[in-house]
């Protein structure tokens, strides 16, 4: 694939997509955001996730297209929210997929976001590409989310299901979160904390990217995470250091579970110790393997 390329991304506005437009920029790329406003900039198309796209409104030569879009998931998971976690994924994708379909000359490359979730509740075992998916309501979307990339084999466009763990940056999503309650010294152990988290910074996710979109014997899921996994324990432990802080409190399974309902059980308290072989073995370079160090660099910025 050419150094430089035609991009089109939805989910933009994100946390992720936020920061990949100016990191695909500054590189180069020609990125174009699909928006569901009226565009301000020949670099916007309009679009409906839930309809379909004319591919006459993609740009002649795009060469990759990055799929971000989906409502967030951390929320109670009541039936109306199910709902609109599944469809906001499945109806963008399939019509992002559709689109390309249909395209005299497809994309060379579609990357479509997906979770680590995917592995549902797996406590220690070590997870890979080829490990099978959980059979929870989490996974359960992660899997059909990945699945409705399969009509792009007829086409023979290159797919890759980015399997994302905790991002991290202390500027957005799951960490800022966290960063009050840690500064101000009542941060917590979730559950027992054995649990294994799966994180990558995210500058490194930016890159995994740039790999996916450069390496092109890249094909199908990757798991976006660090070669680290750690336990919440371990996690919560080296937050509260990095901020000179100690840690002193639990929040119990049955707290959590009874102030958030199933979300807990299955985003804060499940195990996935899940191993990047196919970032490995391609040769990806991560700059932040070390969550102790990663935390140390965010925190003396």
């Amino acid at each position: 694939m050419q150094q430089e390329s035609r991009i089109v991304i939805s989910g933009a506005s994100g946390f992720i997509g936020s920061a990949l437009v100016p990191f695909l920029e500054e590189r180069g790329h020609a990125v174009y955001r699909l928006v569901r406003r009226n565009p301000s900039s020949d670099r916007e198309i309009q679009w409906n996730p839930g309809a379909e796209l004319d591919p006459a409104a993609l740009p002649a030569g795009l060469r990759v297209v990055i799929n971000l879009s989906g409502s967030s998931i951390a929320v109670r998971f009541t039936d109306q929210n199910r709902q609109e976690i599944l469809n906001s994924r499945i109806s963008s994708t399939g019509t992002l997929v559709r689109a390309v379909q249909a395209m005299e000359n497809p994309p060379e490359l579609f990357i479509n976001a997906s979770g680590i979730g995917y592995y549902g509740d797996r406590g220690a075992d070590l997870l890979t590409e080829s490990s099978a998916p959980g059979n929870d309501f989490v996974a359960d979307v992660c899997r059909r989310w990945e699945n409705a990339l399969s009509p792009l084999k007829d086409v023979q466009t290159r797919t890759i299901a980015l399997r994302t763990g905790i991002v991290l940056d202390p500027y957005g999503g799951a960490l800022e979160k966290m960063l009050p309650a840690f500064r101000a010294g009542i941060g917590a152990v979730l559950g027992d904390g054995r649990q294994y988290m799966s994180w990558i910074s995210l500058r490194d996710y930016m890159a995994v990217i740039r790999h996916a979109i450069t390496t092109t014997k890249l094909a199908g899921p990757i798991n976006a995470v660090a070669p680290e996994a750690v336990t919440n324990r371990e996690f919560s432990q080296q937050l509260a250091q990095a901020l000179g802080k100690g840690l002193f409190f639990s929040a119990p399974a049955w707290a959590l579970t009874t102030a958030m309902g199933e979300m807990a059980r299955l985003l804060l308290l499940a195990s996935q110790r899940v191993q990047p072989e196919a970032l490995e073995q391609s040769g990806f370079h991560w700059q932040d393997r070390s969550l102790s160090r990663t935390f140390a660099e965010f925190f003396s910025r």
